[in-house]
Formats: C-alpha cells, structure tokens, sequence
C-alpha cells in the first residue's frame, strides 16, 4: 500500500516529535508527498538555510505532481466543503492528490 503523507506530519516530524516518527515508520509501503506539501514546508522557512534543510528532508520522499484530475477533484471538493466546513485550497489539492 502507498500512503501520501500531509505536511502536519512532516512538520511534527522536523520538530523531532517521537510518536510522528513512529507512526510514519510503522507504515508498509511506500511514502508519497504532494508538491502542494513540498511548498507549504518552503513557505513555513524563515530563512535560505532551512529551505535547504527542507529540501534534504523532503529528498526522501517521492513527489505527486498535480495534473488535470486532481485539480478537478481538488475543484469538486471546493465546491462541497468550502463553506461547510472550511476546507482551503492546499488541503484540497492534498486530499485530491490522495485520492
């Protein structure tokens, strides 16, 4: 089994939370992230050096680009969670990528 892995869990990771990294280790299989993931770790950088850092961390990981199904899922969901339930455009695009 595959798993996408969200940018909640790389940043508890990053911060050295123990049960984040076990729960990440005790998955079979292989682990994805989004590029929508990869961004969201670059603009959290306050600076040049800790980009570079992310960008080692998130070497281990392969990366989803987005295409034209997932930006249209991604669009469906806009369209039924948006208001209700507050659902933004990064985390679309994630829950999109993962379906």
């Amino acid at each position: 089994m595959n798993f996408l892995v969200d940018t909640d869990i790389l940043i508890d990771i990053s911060k050295g939370i123990e049960k984040a990294l076990q729960h990440l280790e005790s998955l079979k299989g292989e682990l994805f992230i989004s590029e929508i993931t990869a961004m969201e770790l670059i603009v959290g950088a306050r600076n040049k050096e800790e980009i570079k850092e992310i960008e080692k961390f998130i070497i281990n990981y392969n990366r989803i680009s987005l295409n034209e199904k997932i930006t249209e899922y991604a669009y469906e969901l806009l369209k039924e969670h948006a208001q209700s339930r507050g659902l933004t455009i990064p985390d679309a695009l994630i829950a999109a990528t993962a379906k």
